[in-house]
């Protein structure tokens, strides 16, 4: 006999309220990319908190990877300084877009 009706997730998420200082909250938001998803970016930093976190980079926004890469110690100066500008400039464009 078929089922009908459409396939149960093997994992279900469930929704919880989190009380976070603004400034978090605003960190949390420059480390985003254009449309991506907090709730993703949180369960993320959550995941590697707990020993849990995923390997594949290609779930990584962005501009997380180029803030980790930045803050990297054998980052080279220079490439920091690229990587800074191009962080500086994206965040200028959020606010410009934010304010209009």
């Amino acid at each position: 006999m078929k089922k009908i009706g459409r396939p149960r997730k093997a994992v279900t998420k469930k929704n919880i309220s989190v009380n976070l200082p603004s400034h978090i909250v605003d960190q949390i938001n420059d480390k985003l990319a254009w449309q991506s998803s907090r709730s993703s970016w949180i369960e993320s930093a959550v995941r590697t908190k707990l020993g849990e976190a995923t390997a594949d980079i290609s779930e990584y926004p962005l501009l997380t990877l180029l803030w980790e890469a930045k803050n990297r110690e054998d980052c080279d100066p220079n490439v920091r300084f690229v990587i800074q500008s191009y962080l500086d400039s994206t965040a200028m464009k959020r606010s410009a877009e934010t304010a209009e």
